[in-house]
């Protein structure tokens, strides 16, 4: 079994009961920036290559774009937040330090944000 198939089983046994729109921290044990997902359960991994970065969170559609958003755990230089998602498509960013959002440098894909920037978006497929 590969290591990335090895991190979700670990992650979905530990998440069984967790409902819709829910977040668990996590430990990443090595884990690169990145989208990362297994049926329903989608791991977002932000790179704290900032300094002055104190807080990440993330924000988008599946949580009616919180303005505090989902707060990320920093772990081996990188910020994760493990969130269980219908099917579908979600647009979403993060929140550096509680007001700056930015838009996800490893997502699959970006829409206009409808104010001059982008949204990030994945899509949790059946």
């Amino acid at each position: 079994m590969n290591y990335k198939k090895t991190i979700f089983l670990i992650l979905s046994l530990a998440l069984f009961s967790c409902g819709s729109q829910k977040a668990t921290q996590i430990n990443p044990s090595g884990l690169k920036p990145g989208i990362y997902k297994n049926g329903q359960m989608v791991t977002f991994v932000y790179p704290a290559t900032e300094t002055n970065v104190q807080n990440v969170a993330i924000t988008g559609d599946f949580n009616s774009w919180n303005i505090y958003g989902i707060p990320m755990t920093y772990m081996n230089g990188v910020w994760v937040v493990l969130i269980q998602l219908e099917y579908g498509i979600y647009q979403y960013k993060y929140i550096l330090n509680g007001d700056k959002m930015i838009a996800d440098p490893y997502a699959e894909g970006y829409s206009p944000d409808g104010k001059g920037g982008k949204n990030s978006f994945v899509e949790v497929k059946k």
